[in-house]
């Protein structure tokens, strides 16, 4: 007496049953299909990194260009100050220079310099007081009285 699929004359070596044999075939290639897939889904895998990482560099390289822009955009606006600046210097520097100018030059109710005494009597020039007139200055008091170029 038999028990099981062996005694109801079934093939004692299920391996080797046509039916076996295709579902063994189906599931080779399955798995070799399987295994494929995975090659696949692992160099997807690594493409989708290489392009995550690209993203990355840029997503870093357009923030660099943002802050250039906005550092160039600075510098920009600080030339120009700088540039009033210089603008607002030079032109106080030139009313300094026209200041004195105007103290280093005689007045114009002053009579013209000349190199000694004679050379201003000879011209019609002459007698300079000490306090009253600027002319004074310019010429030595040989004799210490207060007055110079006098006939």
């Amino acid at each position: 007496m038999g028990f099981g699929a062996a005694a109801a004359g079934a093939d004692p070596h299920p391996t080797q049953s046509t039916e076996y044999q295709a579902v063994a075939a189906t599931l080779a290639s399955t798995e070799a299909e399987r295994d494929g897939l995975e090659e696949d889904l692992d160099e997807a895998n690594g493409e989708l990194t290489t392009a995550e990482d690209r993203i990355t560099e840029l997503e870093a390289a357009a923030t660099t260009a943002g802050d250039l822009a906005a550092r160039e955009t600075q510098v920009a606006e600080r030339e120009a100050a700088v540039q009033t600046r210089e603008t607002d210097v030079q032109t106080r520097e030139d009313a300094v220079a026209a200041q004195e100018a105007a103290a280093a030059a005689p007045a114009s109710s002053t009579d013209p310099r000349f190199g000694t005494c004679k050379e201003a009597r000879a011209n019609g020039y002459g007698t300079y007081v000490k306090g009253v007139d600027p002319e004074y200055d310019w010429y030595r008091d040989a004799d210490g009285d207060g007055r110079v170029c006098e006939p």
